[in-house]
């Protein structure tokens, strides 16, 4: 059988299976490390248990689909985290060591973690440091320095193979080069705050939410502009990150596309 049969024969069963409407979670988590299930199409939440490590600090969630691993990004623990979506309970990866990262991104393909520093990107500056992490390790590595940018959000666009963040400093929905660091206008969302950039597995709709009025958006990749979902009820600690976790049942099924879609790329790649 041809690369580009076998190649078919993947892609005709991912589209022919049925999803059903439960097969991804809409995890979000507060600063003070309250972890919830969230409705995507309310904004209804439902408390998930903390774990025996502490939460809080929570500055950015990202999944990675071949792993099955739930990464946060922890400022109390001073580390990447690994969060168990069923439980909340808390393993640190590794330390930070210099950096002050917020914002998590996971590009499956690369199979790396991207992430911004802070410590260079106090309130007062108008640039942001790009910082990709192992997963590993969790030890980062400076990329590039953003120029005129505040980035408070990340997360990998697959079909662009661009990181897509929030810039606090413009009000803007901006596309990054990965390998750069260059970025590019996607257009001016128009949020006091925008955060939690993550795409629904199922049919590629960006979520975003806005930590200071507790909304739950949609946000269109391609102008930037935001569309009222509903009001996030988390009491006193405002959800501010986000991120879809497949259901068990279906991990079998999404590994299966990445699978395809890497070795895809690879081969395109070596011609």
């Amino acid at each position: 059988m041809s690369f580009r049969t076998l190649l078919a024969s993947l892609l005709a069963v991912l589209v022919l299976q049925p999803v059903s409407a439960s097969a991804a979670r809409l995890l979000g988590a507060g600063w003070q490390g309250n972890l919830f299930e969230v409705d995507p199409t309310t904004g209804d939440t439902v408390p998930i248990p903390r774990g025996p490590a502490t939460t809080f600090g929570l500055a950015g969630l990202a999944y990675d689909v071949g792993s099955d691993r739930l990464f946060g990004m922890n400022l109390a623990l001073g580390g990447l985290t690994e969060i168990d979506p069923q439980t909340g309970d808390v393993t640190l990866v590794g330390q930070f060591s210099s950096f002050v990262p917020v914002g998590l991104a996971f590009d499956p393909v690369g199979e790396v973690l991207y992430s911004i520093d802070l410590s260079t990107d106090v309130f007062s500056s108008t640039t942001s440091q790009l910082i990709q992490v192992d997963p590993a390790t969790g030890a980062g590595t400076a990329i590039a320095t953003i120029p005129s940018r505040q980035i408070r959000s990340l997360v990998f666009d697959e079909s662009t193979g661009l990181l897509i963040g929030t810039d606090w400093l413009n009000q803007a929905l901006v596309a990054i080069d990965p390998t750069t660091g260059v970025d590019t206008v996607i257009g001016i969302h128009g949020q006091s705050e925008l955060r939690g950039l993550t795409f629904d597995p199922q049919d590629g709709t960006l979520f975003g939410v806005n930590p200071f009025t507790n909304e739950l958006l949609t946000v269109d990749p391609t102008t930037g502009g935001t569309q009222f979902v509903g009001t996030l009820e988390a009491g006193a600690d405002p959800i501010g990150v986000l991120e879809f976790v497949p259901e068990p049942a279906s991990l079998p099924l999404v590994s299966l596309g990445l699978a395809a879609l890497c070795a895809s790329r690879g081969r395109r790649r070596a011609r």
